[in-house]
């Protein structure tokens, strides 16, 4: 648990300094089908902060601030055990359990009950996608995989709004929380996504919808659900 710890203090300090605004105009326009879905920011800051894209099929977006962590996991009996892919991530073993169609995670006296969000059959023990109450008093989104990899994924700032594109540029019409214009620049290559303004170029990658379209901004937290003993 101290583990989803510093990731959520380094995603509220990068959350303090604001989400970069990006430039644009536009009137709507039919999105192009192949660049619609969720996308990944490669670079993230140390302790897994990044952004995610989701382009709607109805021409509304959601651009997401939060904590990012990819790593792999094992499970031995009961023993549940993560380490992240950044460089000198060290594991956290958990205990595991099930109850009532819910997968519970405890660890230093606290404990995490995941439901699912997906159709995976019930015998598929903890594969699938599953939402949680974190620690810190906001809604998050994990994924695991049959090969052992896992995505965590937990949203501190929502902006939602409209897009449009016009050739190689898309044009977001931010609606909440403030009311903006931008435009973004973009390369499309396979499921690599190029984007740039005038705060530089950054890189994506096309993933699996994990975070519902339909998120919106977390109310801010008032009281951390429970304090891990040490």
């Amino acid at each position: 648990m101290r583990l989803f710890l510093s990731f959520l203090v380094a995603g509220l300090v990068a959350a303090s300094e604001g989400i970069t605004q990006v430039t644009a105009q536009s009137p709507p326009a039919s999105p192009q089908p192949d660049i619609l879905g969720t996308w990944d920011a490669i670079e993230r800051s140390y302790g897994g902060i990044g952004s995610t894209l989701l382009l709607s099929p109805d021409s509304t977006f959601a651009l997401i601030l939060g904590a990012m962590v990819d790593g792999k996991y094992s499970i031995d009996g009961e023993n549940f055990t993560i380490v992240g892919d950044e460089p000198g991530s060290k594991p956290d073993t958990q205990k595991l359990t099930y109850a009532s169609g819910t997968a519970i995670l405890s660890s230093h006296g606290c404990s995490h009950k995941l439901s699912r969000t997906d159709s995976v059959a019930g015998d598929s023990g903890l594969v699938g996608r599953w939402k949680f109450m974190h620690i810190t008093g906001v809604p998050a989104w994990w994924e695991f995989t049959g090969d052992g990899k896992n995505r965590l994924r937990v949203p501190i700032q929502v902006q939602r709004g409209k897009f449009s594109i016009t050739g190689n540029s898309i044009a977001l019409h931010t609606l909440s929380p403030e009311r903006a214009d931008s435009k973004l620049d973009f390369i499309l290559s396979g499921d690599s996504l190029t984007v740039s303004n005038e705060a530089g170029l950054h890189k994506l990658v096309r993933a699996r919808t994990l975070i519902p379209f339909d998120v919106q901004q977390p109310a801010r937290p008032k009281r951390m659900l429970c304090t891990p003993r040490r």
